[in-house]
């Protein structure tokens, strides 16, 4: 049985129109959560659906659109405010709990840079951790604030999709060796700096061209603690959908904790020029 039929978990749509709504993970069916009080985008989650955690993200609540600080907590029924970050930002997070959580670094309310400070939150508030060697956003990210891994993502300072690797022990960054895929808007799981998985995402810094006008990549790569390599399976090799951006698992880091506790959730397939396709279809480890 895989973890995921012990583990229910909660999903925060993260979609391009920003929305409200959650949906609810049995381990069987999805069914709808509670909504949240903002309509929000690209946040990060830790946490499970009876006690669960979004922080940061890209605003648009009231028609008002900008990077944001906010996090709200939900206990199984409803969500409400909870101790909003120290900076705005959209970026990679992570976490297991509403009490070990952190923002790994992220983009500002600028819009035109990224900050490599990250930020921690113990449960009740949030406070200012180690700075990372390269800002990034968008990224993947798993763990914990004592043992968290950041992988991948867009740096600002480069221009460009970056493949660094960089892990956290609570206190200082450290690099890691580079990981082989380059892109934003990635899934991202596993049980820390031990272990972790990163798939899809999006290099808009390829070439453009056809059928696929960017790179979109399709096989996932596993980190074992110390180096990067191909994972022996893949949801879509060589499949139709064009391989996957826009997806997120870091919902369900409590149970993701490799190929018995992942699950790859729509996203869009980025098939043809010009097209993007929202997709509805999730992969359940073992694919």
């Amino acid at each position: 049985m895989l973890l995921f039929k012990i583990w229910k978990m909660l999903l925060l749509q993260l979609v391009m129109l920003n929305i409200a709504t959650s949906r609810e993970w049995n381990g069987s069916s999805w069914g709808a959560g509670g909504d949240m009080e903002a309509s929000m985008s690209s946040m990060s989650v830790a946490g499970t659906l009876s006690s669960a955690i979004y922080f940061g993200g890209y605003d648009d609540t009231s028609g008002v659109a900008s990077y944001s600080s906010r996090s709200e907590i939900y206990n199984g029924t409803s969500w409400s405010d909870a101790t909003s970050m120290r900076h705005n930002m959209m970026g990679s997070g992570t976490g297991r709990s509403t009490t070990d959580a952190i923002m790994c670094s992220g983009s500002t309310t600028t819009g035109s840079n990224n900050t490599g400070v990250s930020e921690e939150l113990d449960g009740t508030t949030w406070s200012a951790g180690g700075t990372r060697n390269t800002a990034t956003s968008v990224g993947g990210a798993v763990g914990g604030i004592t043992d968290c891994i950041t992988m991948s993502g867009y740096a600002f300072a480069a221009s460009n999709e970056t493949v660094a690797c960089e892990s956290y022990n609570g206190t200082a960054w450290s690099a890691e060796n580079d990981i082989g895929i380059a892109s934003r808007y990635a899934s991202s799981w596993g049980t820390g700096t031990t272990g972790a998985w990163y798939y899809g995402g999006i290099n808009y810094q390829s070439a453009y061209g056809n059928p696929t006008p960017h790179v979109v990549d399709r096989t996932p790569e596993y980190w074992n603690g110390t180096t990067w390599a191909d994972d022996t399976q893949s949801p879509d090799a060589g499949g139709t959908s064009g391989g996957r951006y826009n997806t997120n698992v870091s919902a369900a880091t409590v149970s993701n904790t490799g190929t018995q506790g992942a699950m790859i959730m729509g996203g869009h397939s980025y098939t043809v020029p010009d097209t993007h396709a929202k997709l509805s279809t999730v992969w359940e480890a073992n694919w």
